[in-house]
């Protein structure tokens, strides 16, 4: 079985909601092989959010954290927090926007996805009822990954550059394959030089209201239209087909990348990797005149300035 993680329950919430309800209507509305685990993100603004910044919106309240967990949760699908970011300080641990996260979605469903020790350390001892998954984003090389398998975490996040080393990969023990998870689509390039850079200045912008830590991000050469047909497999992305091949080694986590793509983009994702194929043409029709779905792309490029069309009410979603 292909267990997905996919991005977006806040940026993309309409979107899973369409997806998440049609497999649950129709029973072979994901293709055979295919099962939805968790949908990762965080409730804006949260400071512990790690590897993209999402500065220009609005932040959330109680009610709509309380709403959307519900939602998933009726669904039988995790939160998986994203809280990875690497420069967390002793003095950002009692942020109370971030603890009244865990507190509200505390369910023994849920997940968190960490980097910092720091901040791993403080949610295991105040939070134990989440599973904890070790981020792609500390970079670790093979030696590392096979160190952090045999350590207490419910998954380890490969860095994307390990993602065909086949020799790697034949290596790990049989039974710490289900603890391995590929993120399989990276918009960054492969071998990126500046991609530790970037998630360190990342977290400083994000501690800091972008007023600082942001510029190297121009560097890294971030490639969008991941679907293109020219890109999947490309690189350290993988194909459906190579998801299948993994799957027969025992391995049975894949990550979806997207929470700063349009909808529409993730959608195109959706659409290869885990929608039935006979449900395709279907979907699209479908999902073009369900309100919401298409009009919630806040997330585009951030200059420093909040602009309208970036952002929308979102207490839209509740009824």
């Amino acid at each position: 079985m292909l267990q997905f993680n996919i991005p977006g329950f806040y940026d993309h919430f309409e979107l899973n909601m369409y997806i998440l309800k049609k497999a649950a209507e129709i029973d072979d509305f994901l293709k055979p092989e295919v099962k939805i685990h968790s949908v990762f993100g965080v409730f804006p603004f949260c400071v512990w959010d790690g590897g993209r910044n999402f500065l220009s919106y609005e932040q959330c309240t109680k009610e709509q954290i309380q709403y959307i967990n519900r939602s998933y949760t009726e669904l039988g699908v995790a939160l998986r927090f994203v809280f990875t970011n690497p420069e967390i300080k002793e003095e950002h641990l009692h942020n109370r926007f971030c603890n009244m996260i865990l507190r509200e979605c505390n369910n023994g469903i849920n997940e968190v996805v960490v980097n910092s020790p720091l901040l791993e350390q403080y949610i295991r001892e105040n939070y134990p009822g989440y599973k904890i998954i070790s981020s792609t984003t500390k970079r670790l090389n093979k030696t590392k990954v096979l160190d952090e398998l045999e350590k207490d975490y419910f998954q380890v996040c490969l860095d994307y550059d390990l993602n065909k080393n086949k020799k790697l990969l034949e290596e790990i023990p049989m039974e710490l394959r289900d603890k391995v998870e590929f993120l399989s689509n990276a918009i960054c390039p492969a071998h990126c030089a500046y991609r530790k850079e970037h998630y360190s200045a990342t977290g400083i912008a994000q501690l800091t209201y972008l007023r600082d830590g942001y510029s190297v991000c121009g560097r890294c050469g971030i490639r969008h239209s991941v679907n293109h047909p020219e890109k999947l497999g490309q690189g350290n992305n993988l194909t459906y087909e190579e998801m299948l091949e993994y799957n027969k080694m025992g391995y049975n986590y894949f990550k979806l990348e997207g929470r700063t793509l349009s909808s529409a983009a993730v959608l195109a994702q959706y659409l290869y990797y885990i929608v039935n194929p006979k449900y395709l043409f279907d979907t699209i029709e479908e999902a073009a005149t369900i309100e919401g779905i298409f009009v919630n792309d806040k997330n585009g490029f951030f200059k420093g300035e909040v602009h309208e069309t970036q952002s929308r009410p979102f207490v839209n979603i509740i009824p």
